[in-house]
């Protein structure tokens, strides 16, 4: 069967429904890149709130040895390495508030799992968290504070 475009300005809102569509009628490369968004996709809420909430706003991978160096980011300006285990992950925009979820990890490069390789991420005392950056420690099994080679940390909130 040939498949004919139709710009999408041709197609009224609501006028394809899924009981419309039979099984199988439409491939995924048959969509356009950038057609179906989180709007379309979530009726409850706007596009404009799905980008808002939903997104993940910050997010870095970065060696914390030696020298810091962001191996590659989305919305970090900086590291800051307090001390030995202890960084500063400093967004380049702000978030909305300090109602946010983050996450963070740790760990080294190479070597067999042991007592001597693991880690422990944690976010620093609640009250130290800020809208613009992530404070967070690195710990061995031990309790001791130690820098590792492969760090990350996440954030999610609302955009400013």
């Amino acid at each position: 069967m040939a498949v004919t475009t139709i710009p999408t300005a041709g197609i009224a809102d609501s006028a394809v429904s899924t009981a419309k569509i039979a099984d199988g009628t439409i491939a995924t490369a048959d969509i356009a890149d950038g057609a179906v968004t989180l709007g379309k996709v979530d009726a409850t809420s706007t596009e404009a709130n799905n980008i808002k909430q939903r997104v993940c706003k910050v997010w870095v991978n970065f060696n914390g040895t030696g020298t810091v160096a962001i191996r590659d980011d989305f919305n970090v300006s900086s590291i800051t390495d307090s001390s030995t285990g202890e960084y500063l992950v400093n967004f380049s925009t702000a978030l909305a508030n300090n109602d946010n979820a983050m996450f963070v990890s740790a760990g080294k490069a190479s070597g067999a799992p042991s007592s001597s390789n693991s880690s422990i991420a944690f976010l620093a005392e609640d009250s130290s968290q800020t809208t613009n950056r992530i404070d967070m420690k690195v710990t061995d099994s031990t309790g001791s504070t130690v820098d590792r080679d492969v760090v990350t940390a996440i954030a999610f909130g609302e955009s400013a």
